[in-house]
């Protein structure tokens, strides 16, 4: 019931493939988990008459063969393959990339009143990477000129992934998540102070709670971004991965 990809193995067509089988024959009372830990970035949303995007932006995770046109994973696709699980099946998706608030296109979001921060316990010899791709100059030349107005579409209203569909980003839409030092490895810094939090509650913690200890842990040690729960709020204080 497991399926994971890591590096050359996660081009575009696989992650999709992988996607599709997580949801394909899903029945409520299910419990569906997609994890994202890799690059982030956003580009030009053409299609923008049929999508709700203030800043007329998609935001994206990055497969290995990304070429930004063909080979790119949007929030539109990734809010389409979670619209078609019926309500009752319970999905919990986590973006741990740069730009991943509101990155399934949801309607509330929610993020931790902690602002302040000290830098305690980073090692200042070895830096923050950022999982941060920057869109090219003709990637972004597409929006130039063309005065896109807002516009409000049935589908960015969608009915289910507003019931059943939890997201927890590593930041919020105009940040970058990090990759950190641990271990004697680079790993990212939401995934890594979650699972964190998971242990030290025996992996029974609220939504809300999960996503306010991950926050409080990242200001601690000294981390900007802001991790985002999107959902519905009557979710927030429900258990983490708990059936609907």
């Amino acid at each position: 019931d497991k399926r994971m990809l890591t590096d050359a193995s996660a081009p575009t067509a696989n992650i999709l493939e992988r996607l599709k089988w997580l949801v394909s024959g899903a029945q409520p009372g299910d419990v569906l988990y997609f994890h994202f830990s890799g690059h982030g970035s956003q580009v030009v949303d053409k299609d923008y008459d049929t999508n709700l995007e203030p800043d007329k932006l998609d935001e994206i995770i990055c497969p290995v063969d990304l070429d930004w046109r063909t080979k790119v994973i949007t929030d539109d696709q990734l809010k389409s393959i979670f619209h078609s699980v019926p309500n009752g099946v319970s999905v919990n998706v986590v973006l741990d990339c740069c730009h991943s608030g509101g990155g399934l296109d949801q309607i509330n979001a929610y993020i931790s009143n902690t602002t302040t921060f000290t830098r305690e316990h980073l090692n200042p010899d070895v830096p923050i990477r950022d999982k941060f791709i920057p869109m090219p100059v003709d990637i972004a030349n597409r929006g130039v000129g063309l005065d896109l107005p807002l516009q409000t579409h049935a589908d960015a209203l969608a009915r289910d992934i507003n019931v059943n569909t939890m997201l927890i980003s590593g930041c919020r839409p105009n940040q970058t998540s990090a990759d950190a030092w641990f271990n004697n490895k680079y790993m990212g810094a939401l995934t890594y102070y979650m699972t964190q939090t998971l242990a030290k509650f025996n992996y029974k913690i609220s939504y809300q709670r999960l996503v306010d200890e991950t926050a409080g842990r990242l200001v601690r040690y000294g981390y900007s971004q802001r991790p985002e729960l999107n959902g519905s709020s009557l979710l927030y204080s429900r258990e983490f991965l708990s059936p609907m």
